[in-house]
């Protein structure tokens, strides 16, 4: 049966025959030929007629998957191939091919500046902030596109790299994925947003490295499927030869010409290097460097606090890299899905910036250089300089951009600006929109009073917070917002979208200017804590400038997002502060501040949660870490075994009927690209338990016993930081065989499995941007409220994707149900519910240590005991940022509510908050 060529899978046909291909074989230039064919022409030429690229026959893959495909498709269409085809290859002529196929040759692109300019600064004109300041400001020209890169990997498969490193993570006790195993997928993340132009290598190095993918265009799927099976073939072994890994990349890294490719080597290690050369591995890196005209840079990236990071971080400050820091699994995602980001929005991987003063100009001593990172897209660059006012009018500017090897002279403007008038001006404004604020409060809290007069019993509001408080809840408030937003549809994943630059909104020269010098005070008090590790001289210091900030008349969006960087209760932030306590300098906290203060010297944005870190985003950075992000997400995960923990539950003095239920900590309760979640460890003590509490006490041997049965762990779990709930719609089935909405039942009603209401629980949903909910057959959940559907149960977000719906309150209730001891509740559609402190382990979706326990109960009787009474409680303005960890569950305190006290300038008070939390409860949600 004759099939047209119009019929047959491109991909199937080889470039070179025209014909269906019999033996395909992958070929670095990212096509796949006929066997014979391809080697035939790199025999006449050495090189492929197609992409003109150099190549050779041992460079072939054997590409099986796509020739079982043409198999299939040859059996199913009744295809007989042609029994001359070896003829035909013999009698091919290159010389006379038609390309059909566009070969795009990239060539260097020359850097154009929309705003490229130098001013001075006076000490007396800048608010006593600094002194005789030179600030360089740049913008690039808008593009459409920026030039191919080439990513070499150069992967640490060491024994050590085997390493669980979910063993310290709270709620994912239970998994066990291995360092190597989260750098594949971080690795197939990376090649699965790269586009058609892009081109991959990969080296892994333990004893020895070994090269095992040559540079490879990533043309289409076919050629990303190849590259993303060499990485899955990489195994554990031997021990950590790092230098050998980043030699051969350098080597690598010169046979693609730089004018064509902006190229990145990123070195993945967890451990110390044990085989390095005479000279010691800095030695031979500045030999390297010196003895080639190649453009690159190096980033590294390290695992556990196992690992070398003065070695890394050096590598990455001489090479013009990063350095990301991943203490757990918990960083993996945020730290790649932002580097990502980063690489596809650069224009040019580094900028030089000098200063010089002509006056002396044999003098290097009276120039400044420095390297300011990469230009990116959209955004400003910007150099601060202290110089001498009297060399003024001798002082020189340029920058150089050793990528395309162009230099500009930058042209100065001596007359300084006022940054005192420019702050005055601001304050009036904002103390303007602060009254209009106010205003708008005092209408919500006559509504609440209204509220209130119809009898319905809810949280205590905290009404006193002050103006910092409320700077705090507005930005970490986006920053919820945000985190959704980064979730977008697979099938509108596409990495090769032109994305285009839209006209951004003006900004104040002046404020440019402080944020700058705002930054660079920041940088230099870090980088002084770094070098010195006097952490007690640097706690003075980070003190003072926090009280510096918090003091300043006017503050903007990046000068809030570092109070919030630098203390903070809220657990995700205030990280600056932590890092520098003595019990934490020297395990993560320098680590940390490194990789930290890299993405400031930057300008870049390197994670999802530091909020300092956010103002460095734009918007075509943030397509591209939402293209990142939902990738990174459905990718399939890396196995893992699951490891059963042979705690069981004890109650020590507890008032509650509940009997006894053996438990296993077990399912994840978090994401796995959050902020630096769990940095500090927990005490996990017994005598630690409150009374009244749910402890667990080792009844064996209290080291884990791993199953046989290997596990896929859902890269999602738990995005959704707004617990388990349901809509009011929602329509239940009573036990008199009427039904009733959720929002309208009462203690007391009988559902129809007998169990009784206990309480409902409502909860407001105070944000401009809506929760993702799941629409299950009519019944919106939130995507991890455990649900039961034709006798299985699931996760909503396993049956339909969550989507943005506005509600007014989402509900859950608690119920009695000592007959059955089910806790569930049935909806007319027949879907069943679990409800809250249910004790149900039978599978890893129901059980939980929280919401499957005493625990939620305890805190929402402590929360509004005489709305638990009565049989209803309404929470409102509820902040998942602030949720608690309780060391006696190992878990998120969600409904927890504590009392703190906050001692102002003029008065002490005593307020109720929603769980802040001390260093000690450190973790997230």
């Amino acid at each position: 049966m004759a099939t047209e060529k119009d019929d047959i899978p491109n991909e199937f046909i080889c470039p070179l025959t025209k014909k269906l291909m019999k033996n395909p074989v992958f070929m670095p230039d990212g096509f796949s030929y006929e066997e014979k064919a391809i080697e035939k022409a790199l025999n006449e030429f050495s090189y492929s007629p197609i992409s003109k690229i150099t190549m050779k026959m041992e460079d072939a893959i054997q590409n099986d998957s796509l020739k079982n495909k043409i198999e299939k498709f040859i059996e199913e269409k009744n295809i007989t191939l042609e029994e001359n085809i070896e003829q035909e290859i013999e009698n091919l002529d290159f010389k006379n091919l038609i390309i059909e196929e566009e070969v795009q040759s990239q060539e260097q692109q020359q850097v154009e500046f929309e705003e490229l300019f130098a001013r001075f600064i006076s000490k007396d004109k800048s608010s006593e902030l600094c002194n005789d300041t030179i600030h360089v400001c740049m913008k690039p020209k808008k593009v459409e596109k920026t030039l191919p890169i080439l990513l070499i990997f150069v992967v640490d498969v060491s024994g050590s790299m085997n390493s669980n490193c979910c063993n310290n993570i709270e709620s994912l006790e239970s998994i066990r994925i291995s360092r190597l195993s989260l750098i594949k997928h971080s690795i197939k993340t990376i090649v699965s947003a790269l586009r058609k132009e892009d081109m991959v290598s990969l080296i892994e190095f333990s004893d020895n490295a070994s090269l095992i993918l040559k540079p490879t265009i990533l043309r289409n799927k076919a050629a990303k499927d190849i590259v993303i099976e060499k990485v899955n073939c990489m195994k554990t072994r031997g021990c950590t030869n790092m230098w050998d890994g980043i030699d051969k990349a350098i080597n690598i890294s010169k046979d693609v010409s730089y004018k064509n490719y902006q190229k990145s080597i990123m070195v993945f290690t967890d451990g110390m290097s044990n085989r390095d050369p005479p000279n010691g591995i800095m030695g031979a890196l500045k030999e390297a460097l010196c003895n080639t005209d190649d453009k690159f840079t190096i980033s590294t990236f390290s695992y556990g606090n196992d690992a070398e990071p003065e070695l890394l971080i050096d590598i990455a400050n001489l090479c013009d890299g990063i350095y990301g820091y991943c203490p757990d699994a918990t960083m993996v995602g945020t730290i790649f899905i932002n580097y990502m980001a980063n690489l596809l929005s650069t224009i040019t991987p580094n900028v030089k910036v000098s200063l010089i003063n002509e006056e002396n100009n044999n003098n290097n001593n009276n120039n400044k250089t420095v390297t300011v990172g990469p230009l990116y897209r959209e955004i400003y660059q910007n150099a601060l300089f202290d110089i001498d006012h009297d060399s003024l009018d001798k002082i020189k500017i340029k920058i150089e951009l050793p990528m395309t090897n162009q230099t500009f002279e930058v042209p100065l403007n001596t007359e300084s600006p006022d940054l005192t008038l420019f702050i005055d001006e601001m304050e009036k404004l904002e103390k303007e929109k602060e009254k209009e604020n106010n205003d708008n409060n005092d209408k919500d809290n006559k509504d609440d009073d209204d509220d209130k007069s119809k009898g319905k019993s809810k949280d205590n509001d905290d009404d006193d917070d002050d103006d910092d408080d409320d700077d705090d809840d507005e930005l970490l408030d986006k920053e919820s917002d945000n985190e959704e937003e980064t979730i977008i549809n697979l099938e509108n994943i596409d990495p090769n979208i032109k994305i285009v630059e839209k006209d951004s909104d003006p900004i104040r020269y002046e404020e440019i200017l402080y944020n700058q010098i705002i930054r660079k005070q920041f940088i230099t008090l870090v980088k002084d804590i770094i070098n010195t590790e006097n952490i007690e001289q640097g706690e003075k210091d980070v003190n003072k400038f926090f009280e510096l900030l918090n003091q300043l008349k006017y503050k903007t969006e990046f000068i809030k997002g570092l109070i919030i960087d630098i203390d903070n209760p809220d657990p995700n932030h205030g990280q600056i502060i932590k890092a520098i306590q003595p019990n934490y300098f020297g395990t993560w906290g320098k680590f940390y501040l490194c990789s930290f203060i890299r993405f400031h010297e930057f300008e870049q944005c390197g994670n999802f949660k530091d909020q300092s870190l956010q103002f460095y985003s734009h918007e075509v950075f943030a397509t591209y870490r939402k293209i990142a992000n939902t990738l990174f997400i459905n990718l399939p995960p890396p196995e893992s075994d699951s490891i059963d923990y042979p705690f069981r539950p004890t109650l020590r003095n507890n008032s509650t009927s509940r009997p006894q239920r053996s438990t296993i900590i077990g399912s994840s309760s978090r994401s796995f690209f959050g902020g630096l979640f769990s940095r500090l460890s927990k005490t996990r003590s017994k005598d630690s338990c409150s009374r009244g509490a749910v402890c667990y006490e080792s009844c064996m041997d209290s080291s884990p016993v791993r199953s046989c049965a290997a596990k896929s762990l859902n890269m999602r779990v738990l995005l959704d930081p707004n617990g388990g709930c349901f809509n009011g719609d929602a329509v239940i089935l009573l036990s008199n065989g009427q039904t009733k909405c959720v929002r309208d039942l009462k203690k007391g009603d009988r559902l129809n499995n007998n169990a009784i209401i206990q309480c409902v629980i409502e909860q407001t949903i105070n944000t401009s941007t809506p929760p993702f909910m799941c629409d299950v057959d009519g019944i919106l959940l939130t995507p991890y409220h455990p649900i039961e559907k034709e006798n299985t149960w699931y996760f909503p977000i396993d049956l339909c994707q969550a989507k943005p719906t506005f509600l007014k309150s989402w509900f859950n209730l608690v119920l009695q149900d000592d007959d059955h001891q089910k806790y569930e509740v049935e909806f007319k559609n027949g879907i069943k519910a679990i409800t809250l402190g249910h004790y149900r382990t039978e599978n890893a979706i129901l059980k939980h240590p929280y919401f499957g326990t005493d625990a939620v109960l305890k805190d929402l009787k402590e929360r509004d005991p005489t709305g638990y009474d009565k049989g209803y409680i309404l929470i409102k303005d509820h902040h998942p940022r602030q949720m608690q960890y309780d060391e006696n569950h190992y878990c998120i305190n969600y409904y927890k509510m504590t009392t703190t006290t906050t001692t102002t300038s003029n008065s002490s008070k005593t307020r109720v908050e929603d769980t802040m939390m001390t260093t000690k409860e450190l973790t997230t949600y």
